[in-house]
Protein backbone atom coordinates (compact mmCIF):
# COMPACT_ATOMS: atom_id res chain seq x y z
CA UNK A 1 0.00 0.00 0.00
CA UNK A 2 2.75 2.41 0.91
CA UNK A 3 4.21 2.35 -2.58
CA UNK A 4 1.20 4.12 -4.11
CA UNK A 5 2.43 7.46 -2.82
CA UNK A 6 5.40 7.15 -5.19
CA UNK A 7 3.33 6.52 -8.31
CA UNK A 8 5.03 9.39 -10.23
CA UNK A 9 8.59 8.22 -9.48
CA UNK A 10 10.47 6.41 -12.28
CA UNK A 11 11.43 3.57 -9.91
CA UNK A 12 7.75 2.95 -9.23
CA UNK A 13 7.35 1.81 -12.83
CA UNK A 14 10.26 -0.62 -12.39
CA UNK A 15 8.70 -1.93 -9.17
CA UNK A 16 5.32 -2.52 -10.79
CA UNK A 17 6.93 -4.16 -13.83
CA UNK A 18 8.46 -6.78 -11.53
CA UNK A 19 5.20 -7.70 -9.81
CA UNK A 20 2.62 -10.08 -11.25
CA UNK A 21 -0.57 -8.03 -11.32
CA UNK A 22 -2.65 -10.23 -13.62
CA UNK A 23 -4.35 -12.06 -10.77
CA UNK A 24 -4.54 -9.11 -8.41
CA UNK A 25 -8.10 -8.17 -7.62
CA UNK A 26 -7.23 -4.64 -6.49
CA UNK A 27 -4.11 -3.65 -8.43
CA UNK A 28 -4.68 -5.06 -11.91
CA UNK A 29 -5.35 -1.51 -13.12
CA UNK A 30 -1.58 -0.85 -12.84
CA UNK A 31 -0.69 -3.55 -15.35
CA UNK A 32 -1.33 -1.52 -18.52
CA UNK A 33 0.94 1.28 -17.36
CA UNK A 34 3.59 -1.22 -16.28
CA UNK A 35 3.62 -2.97 -19.65
CA UNK A 36 4.00 0.38 -21.42
CA UNK A 37 6.66 1.51 -18.94
CA UNK A 38 4.67 4.59 -17.98
CA UNK A 39 3.85 6.09 -14.62
CA UNK A 40 0.15 6.52 -14.00
CA UNK A 41 -1.67 9.69 -13.16
CA UNK A 42 -3.13 10.74 -9.85
CA UNK A 43 -6.50 10.93 -11.62
CA UNK A 44 -6.31 7.24 -12.51
CA UNK A 45 -5.54 6.37 -8.90
CA UNK A 46 -8.46 8.52 -7.69
CA UNK A 47 -10.84 6.89 -10.16
CA UNK A 48 -9.69 3.43 -9.11
CA UNK A 49 -10.20 4.28 -5.43
CA UNK A 50 -13.75 5.41 -6.23
CA UNK A 51 -14.31 2.17 -8.11
CA UNK A 52 -12.60 -0.07 -5.53
CA UNK A 53 -12.96 1.35 -2.02
CA UNK A 54 -10.78 -1.45 -0.60
CA UNK A 55 -7.64 0.53 -1.52
CA UNK A 56 -8.78 3.56 0.46
CA UNK A 57 -9.84 1.38 3.38
CA UNK A 58 -6.39 -0.25 3.50
CA UNK A 59 -4.62 3.11 3.37
CA UNK A 60 -6.86 4.38 6.16
CA UNK A 61 -6.15 1.27 8.25
CA UNK A 62 -2.40 1.70 7.73
CA UNK A 63 -2.52 5.31 8.92
CA UNK A 64 -4.61 4.38 11.95
CA UNK A 65 -2.23 1.55 12.86
CA UNK A 66 0.74 3.89 12.54
CA UNK A 67 -0.77 6.49 14.85
CA UNK A 68 -1.85 3.89 17.39
CA UNK A 69 1.71 2.62 17.55
CA UNK A 70 3.18 6.11 17.84
CA UNK A 71 0.75 7.00 20.66
CA UNK A 72 2.24 4.18 22.73
CA UNK A 73 5.71 5.66 22.35
CA UNK A 74 6.84 8.87 24.03
CA UNK A 75 9.47 9.40 21.32
CA UNK A 76 8.90 11.75 18.39
CA UNK A 77 8.90 9.79 15.15
CA UNK A 78 9.42 11.31 11.71
CA UNK A 79 8.92 8.83 8.90
CA UNK A 80 10.25 5.62 10.39
CA UNK A 81 13.28 7.19 12.10
CA UNK A 82 13.17 7.89 15.81
CA UNK A 83 14.98 10.98 17.06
Amino acid sequence: MYFLAYHRHPLFVKLVQNVNLKQSKHFAFLETSAIQGLSFSRELLAKQILFDVWILEQLNKSVQDYFQLSEKSSDIVFGQIQI
